[in-house]
């Protein structure tokens, strides 16, 4: 019988300055970083290493073009460096999926972005256990 446990699946959401401005209480457990720590704050800020690992880049794309990014685990591992839900063989570091999308407002215009951060790692484990 196969695994029924659904993916978490936490968002945020940044204006056109990329300054977070929503930190879903989801994303607050999965990562432990309270929404008040990073409400506010520059992406550069609550995700230090963005720059370091060339990411920076796709979060300006969304806004400047309106195109939809996605952050596979096989290639970036994770966006958001924390621990996994449960304790793993394979990783230290939680392994995520994240789609970088554009928040438009009532006349289509770009005005920040939506970012969902899903937790694979334990999909990815039982994968690797095969």
């Amino acid at each position: 019988m196969g695994n029924t446990e659904s993916p978490r699946l936490g968002v945020f959401t940044t204006d056109a300055a990329l300054t977070i401005r929503t930190w879903d209480p989801t994303l607050a457990v999965m990562t432990g970083i309270p929404a008040d720590r990073v409400t506010g704050q520059p992406i550069r800020t609550a995700i230090p290493d963005l720059d370091d690992r060339d990411l920076a880049g796709r979060f300006e794309r969304v806004l400047a073009s309106g195109v939809v990014e996605v952050l596979t685990p096989a290639f970036h591992g994770h966006l958001i460096a924390c621990a996994p839900a449960a304790a793993s063989r394979h990783f230290t570091t939680m392994r995520q999926r994240a789609t970088i999308a554009p928040l438009r407002d009532e006349h289509d215009a770009i005005v920040g972005v939506i970012v969902t951060v899903e937790d694979l790692t334990a999909r990815i484990e039982r994968e690797r256990d095969l």
